[in-house]
């Protein structure tokens, strides 16, 4: 998965369980080797980040193999690990990571998907907002808490926590997700809707 604004790869999502609709259980081999080399460190339930947004049938209509619901609920939720994980920084400490879900915005509001797990990413000086120097500052200073299993290091800040999700403003096919880095800075990135139901529902890359 690519962050929107900044194109760096982070950890990709890739659907991961389909609960209705008849609808395969897509595969990705580059999450599925993420998702098989780390799912375990983390404690198996979702916790509650951001609910939802509505998002009608033209942006999915194509990815669901036959009758389609004429719209889904679409949110966010966190994972964390089960212990404190080792860095090259020489202190343990618990990584977040996300994964998106949708169910039936009818009753009786049927699970239908979620994603793998996945990350945003860091403040970017070059595409974000201009903010005050402070803020700067503390935004350089998250990135060098970054999400490292088995000696790889990932574009992810190693706490990410997702408080907002809202269509934006002016553009029905645009959502906006506000996010806090590390504990310490807040984030607003731009999503389309076809890019989240991509996730949800295809191949991931």
């Amino acid at each position: 998965y690519k962050d929107p604004e900044t194109s760096k790869k982070l950890l990709p999502m890739r659907g991961k369980e389909i609960m209705s609709f008849g609808l395969p259980l897509p595969r990705s081999n580059s999450s599925q080797l993420i998702d098989n080399a780390i799912g375990k460190y983390f404690i198996p339930r979702d916790r509650g980040s951001a609910c939802c947004i509505q998002i009608e049938k033209k942006y999915y209509n194509d990815l669901f193999p036959s009758d389609p619901p004429e719209s889904i609920m679409v949110g966010i939720t966190h994972k964390k690990t089960a212990l404190r994980m080792p860095s090259s920084l020489g202190r343990k400490s618990f990584i977040y990571l996300s994964n998106l879900y949708a169910f039936s915005s009818h009753h009786p509001y049927q699970y239908i998907a979620r994603s793998g797990l996945f990350c945003f990413g860091f403040t970017n000086n070059q595409t974000d907002s201009t903010s005050y120097s402070v803020a700067n500052a503390y935004s350089e200073l998250t990135k060098v808490q970054r999400v490292e299993f088995h000696g790889v290091s990932y574009d992810c800040p190693r706490i990410h926590f997702v408080s907002g999700i809202t269509e934006k403003v002016g553009d029905e096919t645009r959502v906006i997700v506000a996010y806090g880095v590390n504990d310490c800075v807040s984030r607003f990135v731009e999503i389309l809707k076809r890019d989240l139901m991509i996730h949800l529902f295809s191949n991931a890359s």
